[in-house]
């Protein structure tokens, strides 16, 4: 179950969390320099857009939300994609006067 789409910011939160977070609350995605870094084993990778965007489409494809009426299916589209992933580039967001991305979120 996940936050409805016209939420972007819980939903992100809860698509970084459960797909690009390590347990020691680390992330593993980050938005820097206008992409999206990955750390693989033991360095930041640069990642396409369309690698992220289909792990969106991936977790929200079978995701429902609860609404007034019981569950909906949040039923992934082109734009509320692109609100999740816009919002995920808040959640990540490493500012580009760093070096590299890093650290824990704040």
């Amino acid at each position: 179950m996940l936050p409805p789409p016209s939420q972007p910011m819980p939903a992100a939160r809860a698509f970084i969390d459960a797909e690009h977070a390590h347990p020691n609350g680390h992330l593993l995605l980050r938005a820097w320099r206008g992409g999206w870094w990955q750390w693989q084993r033991s360095h930041w990778h640069e990642i396409e857009e369309r690698a992220v965007r289909e792990a969106a489409y991936r977790f929200t494809e079978d995701a429902v939300y609860l609404t007034g009426k019981g569950f909906a299916p949040w039923a992934p589209t082109r734009n509320k994609v692109a609100d999740l992933l816009d919002a995920a580039k808040a959640v990540t967001y490493c500012a580009a006067t760093s070096t590299s991305p890093s650290g824990p979120r704040t």
